[in-house]
């Protein structure tokens, strides 16, 4: 039960510090079938290719970033957005890394 506690908190914190958080499940098939080596993980979603174990990419034209767990599967983490009245969300800056590049939010002063 501690531990059904914990993830459940875990996945709270990173929902609020990052905004979205999403895991790519490996596939063997894809894996073998290109001759994926056994230190990286591979994308074929966001067409990023190659990662190898602990290293993060960028998803190209999106303000979100891939990254390569021991297990093969893949991290997908990305901006999020709240809507608050009197605020209005603006487009971040692709150009910027993650999370610079994120949505910005701008509220009127009261």
């Amino acid at each position: 039960m501690k531990y059904v506690l914990l993830l459940c908190c875990s996945a709270i914190i990173l929902q609020n510090t990052f905004g979205s958080v999403a895991i790519l499940p490996k596939n063997d098939t894809l894996r073998a079938m290109l001759k994926i080596k056994d230190d990286e993980c591979y994308d074929d979603l966001y067409n990023v290719g190659r990662i190898p174990v602990g290293q993060k990419k960028r998803i190209p034209q999106i303000c979100a970033t891939l990254t390569c767990n021991s297990d093969y599967d893949i991290d997908v983490t990305g901006c999020g957005v709240m809507s608050v009245e009197g605020c209005r969300v603006e487009d971040g800056d692709l150009k910027l890394p993650f999370p610079d590049c994120c949505f910005n939010v701008i509220c009127d002063e009261k």
